[in-house]
Order: C-alpha cells, then sequence, then structure tokens
C-alpha cells in the first residue's frame, strides 16, 4: 500500500492509462498530482517477470517487471 499512500497523494486526480503487456497481466493505476508528476503504479501477480509500456498523454514509459512485484513510475 506504500506505493499509492506515498505517491497518488491527496488531490491527485486518477488518469486512464494504456498499459500493454504481452500477456494482459498486469494491473496499472496512474493518477496526476497537484504539481503535474504523472504517477503510474504497477502490479504483477504473475509468476514470471513482464515487460511493459505504458502510454499517457503522448508520453511513454517502458519498463520490465519482476513477478509478484509493485513498482512505481514517475514523470513529468
Amino acid at each position: 500500500m506504500g506505493h499509492f499512500s506515498r505517491f497518488l497523494i491527496p488531490g491527485t486526480k486518477i488518469v486512464n492509462v494504456q498499459t500493454s503487456d504481452n500477456q494482459k497481466v498486469l494491473q496499472t493505476t496512474a493518477g496526476v498530482t497537484p504539481t503535474g508528476q504523472v504517477v503510474a503504479v504497477v502490479m504483477n501477480q504473475d509468476d514470471n517477470p513482464h515487460t511493459f509500456t505504458i502510454t499517457y498523454n503522448g508520453k511513454y514509459a517502458y519498463g520490465t517487471i519482476p513477478a509478484h512485484a509493485i513498482q512505481t513510475l514517475l514523470w513529468q
């Protein structure tokens, strides 16, 4: 829960992002903070690592997430 409470702070507007991964197993929650920072929390409940791309407002973030992990990505 720390990923959510630390980065998705009060006043953050939850936004719809496109998350692509080959197996469609990742879950993503994203928002824009009051300072304009984009925050995406990615969760992988699968037994395998996954490579993914997140798209929001014409910008892309790429990553690989290990099995059973949660990652937070931040960008302006």
